[in-house]
């Protein structure tokens, strides 16, 4: 696989991207935008967007989100599945946060999931507010996890990227 290409359009300085993200009521995918966020460590979701998703938080587990507002608590859940483009990422491990009500977006495509990729950004000819995002993964899409065997502690687009001792 040579890459992800996807259109984005620029909101207040952040890459905004169009993917499609399981939800567990209904059993399909929903087109969301995504803010598409380097600076975030971690992929985050309001509350709001994971109850309409049928999301459960993950027990026990729990963390404060830091940001240029402050911080806030956070809850963990599970994306089953996005796709950007044709490709799936798998399950996903996100923060579940009450977001501020003037962001556009309900979701935060964070570090967790975008260091495993090369990244190309390239602007339209004629504008700095379109372009495209070339997503190279950087692992065999063979090391993608299943729900059932994902978990959040190990897995590749989970909070840590180790390997499970015996």
């Amino acid at each position: 696989m040579n890459g992800i290409e996807i259109d984005f359009s620029m909101y207040s300085g952040v890459p905004v991207i169009e993917p499609k993200i399981w939800s567990n009521n209904g059993n399909k995918y929903k087109s969301c935008f995504l803010l598409f966020d380097t600076g975030a460590c971690m992929t985050a979701m309001s509350v709001v967007l994971a109850d309409s998703l049928g999301y459960k938080r993950v027990r026990n587990k729990s963390s404060e989100a830091g940001s240029i507002g402050g911080s806030k608590k956070a809850k963990y859940a599970i994306i089953p599945d996005m796709k950007i483009g044709n490709f799936s990422l798998g399950p996903i491990a996100s923060w579940v946060i009450d977001f501020e009500e003037s962001l556009t977006t309900n979701l935060i495509l964070g570090m967790n999931v975008i260091k495993h990729f090369n990244i190309n950004m390239t602007f339209n000819a004629n504008s700095y507010s379109k372009g495209v995002i070339t997503m190279s993964p950087r692992f065999s899409i063979h090391d993608i996890k299943s729900l059932d065997d994902f978990d959040i502690d190990y897995s590749m687009f989970g909070i840590y990227n180790l390997t499970k001792n015996p």
